[in-house]
Parts: structure tokens; sequence; C-alpha cells
């Protein structure tokens, strides 16, 4: 099988494009939109997938060879501000989330 790789940031969405049938399946289905879709999303991605494409033809006749496409998640980076540091007056302690600026409280 020949595999193409891709990369994304976690939680960003990829697409994905198959072409050359009438009817289409990726494999695994999970994170996709529609597993049988010729163009599904991979949807908020949390961890690498390497997905499998088997394609139809007007005939009905599936590929033999699937096509591969791996979609490498990169995981989010945490930075911990400290115990000691705080980001504002009111605030106890925060974790920053670099997946596109997410403050949470740690309880």
């Amino acid at each position: 099988m020949q595999v193409v790789t891709a990369a994304t940031c976690f939680g960003k969405n990829v697409s994905l494009h198959g072409s050359g049938g009438v009817k289409y399946s990726w494999t695994p289905s999970i994170y996709l939109s529609n597993p049988t879709s010729e163009d599904p999303t991979v949807q908020h991605p949390i961890q690498s997938v390497v997905y499998s494409l088997y394609v139809a033809d007007a005939n009905g006749c599936w590929s033999i060879k699937p096509s591969g496409v791996t979609i490498n998640v990169t995981p989010p980076a945490a930075i911990f501000v400290g115990d000691d540091t705080l980001p504002f007056p009111s605030v106890n302690r925060w974790v920053l989330h670099v997946v596109d600026i997410n403050w949470q409280r740690i309880y």
C-alpha cells in the first residue's frame, strides 16, 4: 500500500480527497465526517491515524490494494505558568494549552 503522510496540529481539521471511483470506503472511521465520502474531513483529531481508502468503479468492483494516508497529529504544548506566577491578580493558577489560545483554570 502506498501511503501519503500529512501533518496537523492537535484538534485541527484535515480534508482528505479520494478519486477514481463512484463509491469510497475510508477505514478506520475514527474522526471522519463521513467514511463513505470521496472527500471526508478528519475532525478534531487528538492522535495520529493511518487511513486506508478502497474505491469501487461503476461496475461495483472494489480496489484490491487500498491507498493510504497517514495523518500525524502534533500534540498540544502544555505550558505551566507556575505556583508563584499569577497572570491576573484575581486568579489562583492557570495552565495555557497552546492550540489556539485557551486558558483553563485548575481547581
